[in-house]
């Protein structure tokens, strides 16, 4: 390369130092836009650079600078190359088109030189909800936790902390999610933590307890992740509204699942594990539920929901490409078919578990993994692996931050069993450090189990009988408060075979009838057989617990119980939920026949695990015909797995085995189908004869037209008080008044457009009846019956635009005391009008453009989607074509909105009109004030039609109001504004007050300005004052 400098211009090396900022390849249009250069600088530039090697041609027009540039040009393009300069190129790259836009990490690079520190971290959370929603969570997590590095140390002001908190709150959902960075999440919810305090934003205060309450857990800090829990708990419970509910639902669940409380737990799991299903790719708002959900139903016994549950999430993650949590509730899936006995269909999905693990590096999977194939190889005698496996599963998990993790009983079975048979105590995990550990922790599961197993190595060390029955006892209360049937039928056996020792045969007798009735439907698979010899002879051989008329009366008080729920879905839901639970079902679903009429696809209203797609699939057509034909027959339909035509399986590897539908009949007729089904349970309708249906199926009927003729009276009682609303407070449907041609043609295709529910923007000057207008299409609308919601987009501080639109919940922000409902959620069904939408601060602008798209969005500090349907009217005295040109209303937004455009016409534009409306005016106004005797004589008539009226119908209204006051005889005396008085006044001559000067002025200056209060040339702007201050002041003064 040569020593000298070439003499290039200040331009050119503007030019080059645009290229040395990128740090990669530019095409020469994107460099153009940036730093601009005529065609004889800009070859020359190029050429002389190639020549001396410091331009790379990549293609026909790429060009990126060399790495290894001469000392002195490096200086000299970073003396061009400040902060400022790289932030002023950053603006100018966001103005350009998007095929000349740079890519977001060259972005980033352009931000972070640029000391753009804010906009780096909001583009970095951006692409981290892109690769969200496109189901690429590995790069997802990598940008949320660039975004919360670089925003970590910026939290001075509250627009960052608002930034970092939910940045902070998804990462740590995702590290879940994913099993990677749990180690290093209490660095960053510790900061959120404080941030939320400072913002005085309680729900996510209370949500960052949560999240910290299961880091600590699952980094075995067992005592804080109790406080934190317990914080956030007490925090949850002043709040109390179903959002803030819905984000800690899983955290509760946890909370309860941690103590070993599962009856606890599974009500606020069960609402996780909804929202888990129908939550966004974007939102992991439960990436926990389903795991926990599974291991807390197999621990209660409920072993066909357990596996119903896990079943059916595992194919929906599959279904969204959720390949890491499909693979994590594979194992737990395989690992309760295990524990009921069915060891094919566990060994199936363990090896399958495995191989989806081991190739995506799934660490809680492969743990989980470990620990199912060292219970497999225990159940086997392969007692020597078993422990091998199991030592190798507790070093690998301590690596990935999983410490000393199993709430799982087995382990610590495992652990017990090897020492007992004596093997070397497993390393930094024998029995006896086991054993201490869980007695101190408040886990009353894992307690009464310690309990039993150290009564065990008591009696076999023939320690004191009292002290060994002592630890029975207390292990039976503690597995009692648990749930746990299986390990409470345990502690049970192993006190009647300490009885028996005794000599105590009748007391060890009744110990082991009292396990055989803990262990319900499930004794035949559980219940040792070198003691059933000892049970009654009714009961040995086969589990009847109660007749059929206790079964019948059974169910329904289990229905019963789900009342009082206020939203319809949700309390079919439960009803469906309550029925799977009664018939030891794994799926089940509501179908509807709408009318009560035949139809080949009936639309599923409420299911337990059983998913739209799973509707749709070849495999559930047979099932289908089911449905179909008990609705034809009016009868109970049931399937057992003796019948070919049921056993058939998808591609899972899954066959339904049994069928049950039974028909709902509501006022005379019927209109539903409830539908149960079986893969992996065959015998759970074996207690079920004809009398039972029968009644059942009564029940059923009865239940489910309970819930459809309250929750139809509850409708019929909202429209009648939103038609009465409606009566009292909407304008009539011909409420306008006109009479000129060009307001009768605007006036014929407004009410060709209310026909539809396209969005309708409405354009005019201030003051020309847009709301008018905006009413007249309402009433013209398939919408009438229901509300129009008005948004009066000036008189609303910037500040409160996205809680007035939205909504929040309560502790969202200081002052939010309550929950609120946003605009667009009170426009549900009807129409949402929004006046002056130029006014719209640009901050606000993305936001409501996505949720007019989706007719969905969230209060402001919640996470649970709130859907609206509405149609949207808005109105602007703006010129939004020039509002896009000078960059203060976004493009796409105006082209949502200028779908079917209406300009009303000015006063002065429809003369016709002007006489027609001061004399609508002169009656309201001279009734309202008690001078009915006033008229409008020919000379004022002329001079009302003279006037340009600036304000429009607005001032027209303003000015006969006043002259119904002032006017002293029987004609109306009007004082019109000085452009149309021949007489000029001295505006000194009556005294007026500072107020009045005010007044005056601000009239004037509105007179001026054609009644434009915000923007360029605004009354605001020409004042010198704010928006809001200047309209405050309006109000105060009495201007309209």
């Amino acid at each position: 390369m040569g020593k000298k400098m070439p003499d290039f211009s200040n331009e050119q090396w503007k030019f080059l130092a645009v290229l040395d900022a990128f740090g990669t390849s530019v095409s020469i249009a994107t460099i153009g836009q940036l730093a601009p250069l005529l065609p004889g600088p800009l070859f020359e530039v190029i050429n002389r650079s190639n020549e001396l090697g410091w331009l790379i041609r990549k293609n026909k027009d790429h060009f990126a600078l060399n790495k290894n540039l001469p000392v002195a040009v490096k200086k000299k393009l970073s003396k061009i190359n400040t902060p400022d300069h790289l932030a002023i190129i950053v603006s100018h790259l966001k103005d350009l088109q998007p095929a000349a836009q740079a890519d977001p990490q060259t972005m980033i690079r352009l931000m972070e030189k640029g000391g753009l520190e804010k906009e780096t971290g909001k583009m970095e959370i951006a692409l981290a909800e892109n690769f969200l929603k496109a189901n690429k969570q590995e790069q997802a997590w990598h940008h949320l936790k660039h975004a919360a590095d670089r925003l970590r140390g910026l939290l001075d002001g509250d627009d960052y902390k608002a930034l970092y908190i939910p940045a902070v709150l998804k990462l740590s959902n995702l590290s879940f999610a994913l099993g990677k960075g749990l180690t290093g999440l209490p660095v960053y919810l510790h900061k959120a933590h404080d941030a939320a305090q400072q913002l005085g934003d309680r729900r996510s205060h209370a949500i960052i307890n949560m999240h910290l309450g299961r880091v600590y857990y699952f980094s075995d800090r067992r005592s804080d992740a109790m406080v934190a829990l317990s914080v956030g708990l007490n925090e949850i419970e002043e709040l109390a509204d179903e959002d803030i509910l819905d984000q800690s639902a899983v955290f509760l669940g946890l909370f309860y699942f941690m103590q070993g409380l599962f009856k606890e737990a599974l009500p606020h799991l069960e609402r996780a594990e909804r929202l888990y299903k129908i939550q966004k790719k974007d939102q992991l708002i439960t990436p926990m539920a389903p795991i926990l959900m599974g291991y807390t139903l197999a621990y209660l016994g409920e072993f066909h929901r357990a596996i119903g549950s896990l079943d059916c999430n595992w194919r929906m993650a599959e279904e969204r490409s959720d390949y890491t949590m499909a693979t994590t509730l594979r194992v737990i899936l395989g690992t309760v078919l295990l524990l009921i006995k069915r060891e094919k269909e566990a060994d199936f999905h363990l090896k399958e578990a495995l191989k989806e693990a081991e190739a995506s590096r799934n660490e809680l999977a492969l743990y989980l993994a470990g620990g199912l194939q060292a219970l497999k190889l225990m159940k086997s005698d392969r007692l020597s692996k078993a422990r091998e496996i199991l030592i190798q599963t507790f070093k690998s998990g301590t690596k990935s931050g999983l410490v000393r993790q199993f709430a799982s009983p087995w382990a610590m079975e495992m652990i017990h069993e090897f020492e007992h048979l004596g093997f070397q105590p497993v390393p930094n995990l024998s029995f006896k450090e086991v054993e201490e550990r869980t007695i101190k922790e408040n886990n009353v599961h894992l307690q009464g189990v310690a309990l039993r197993l150290k009564s065990q190595k008591k009696f076999s060390e023939n320690k004191p009988i009292t002290s060994i029955l002592n630890d029975l006892k207390k292990s039976e209360t503690y597995l009692e408060q648990s749930g746990d049937i299986i390990q409470l039928s345990k502690t049970l056996i192993e006190r009647a075979r300490l009885e028996l020792s005794r000599g105590k045969k009748e007391e060890g007798r009744r110990q082991i009838q009292k396990a055989w009735m803990v262990l319900g439907g499930y004794a035949d698979d559980f219940f040792p057989d070198d003691i059933r010899y000892l049970l009654d002879p009714e009961q040995h051989g086969r589990y009847s617990p109660e007749t059929p008329q206790e079964s019948v009366e059974r169910f329904i008080e289990l229905s019963e119980s789900i009342f009082p729920i206020y939203e319809q879905d949700e309390i079919l839901s439960r009803t469906v939920i309550a029925t799977n639970r009664f018939f030891g079902a794994e799926r089940g679903g509501l179908f509807w026949f709408p009318g009560g009429k035949i139809s080949k696809k009936p639309e599923m209203r409420a299911s337990c695990n059983l998913t739209t797609s799973d509707v749709k699939a070849d495999n559930f057509k047979p099932n289908h015909s089911f449905i179909i034909k008990a609705f034809k027959e009016n009868r109970p339909i049931l399937k057992r797995s003796g019948s070919n035509r049921t056993n058939r399986t998808d591609s899972s590897g899954r066959a339904v085995k049994s069928i049950l539908c039974l028909p709902v009949e509501i006022r005379g007729k019927i209109r539903a189908v409830l539908y149960h089904d079986n893969s992996y349970l065959e015998d759970c309708f074996d207690f079920l004869d004809d009398s039972m249906l029968g009644k059942m199926m009564g029940h059923v009927s009865r239940q489910v037209a309970r819930i459809y003729e309250y929750f139809q009276i509850r409708e019929e009682r909202n429209d009648l008080i939103v038609e009465k609303s409606l009566h009292e407070e909407s304008l009539d449907k011909n409420g306008l008044i006109y009479q000129s041609p060009v307001m009768a043609e605007l006036i014929k295709q407004i009410d060709m457009a209310a026909c539809s529910d396209s969005t309708i923007l409405i354009l005019g000057a201030t003051g020309v009846g847009k709301e008018l207008m905006a009413r007249r299409v309402h009433a013209s609308s398939p919408r009438r019956d229901n509300a129009i919601v008005v948004v009066d987009a000036t008189t609303i501080s910037e500040g409160l635009f996205e809680s007035e639109l939205f909504g929040h919940e309560k502790g969202a922000f200081t002052g939010a005391d309550r929950q609120k409902k946003g605009r667009l959620e009170l426009a549900d069904q009807g129409t949402l009008f929004i006046d002056e939408i130029g006014e719209l601060p640009k901050s606000i602008q993305v936001k409501f453009l996505r949720a007019i798209q989706e007719r969905s969005f969230f209060r402001v500090g919640g996470t649970r989607t709130i859907h609206s349907d509405f149609r949207l009217i808005a109105a602007t005295n703006r010129d939004l074509a020039e509002e896009v040109a000078a960059k203060r209303f976004r493009e796409d937004l105006y082209y949502r909105l200028n779908v079917i455009p209406f300009q009303v016409p000015a006063l002065r534009d429809r003369v016709e009109d002007v006489s027609l409306l001061a004399t609508h005016f002169l009656k309201q106004y001279s009734k309202n004030y008690h001078r009915q005797s006033l008229i409008i004589d020919p000379e004022t008539e002329v001079l009302l039609k003279q006037y340009n009226w600036p304000g429009n119908v607005r001032e027209l209204e303003n000015i006969i109001e006043r002259s119904v006051l002032l006017s002293s005889g029987d004609s109306l005396e009007i004082d019109l504004p000085l452009s149309v008085n021949k007489k000029i006044k001295d505006p000194f001559s009556d005294h007026p007050t500072i107020d009045e000067l005010q007044k005056k002025y601000i009239i004037h200056i509105l007179d001026k300005t054609g009644g434009k209060i915000s923007g360029s040339d605004g009354a605001a702007e020409i004042l010198g004052l704010k928006r809001t201050t200047l309209i405050a002041r309006m109000k105060k003064l009495g201007i309209s």
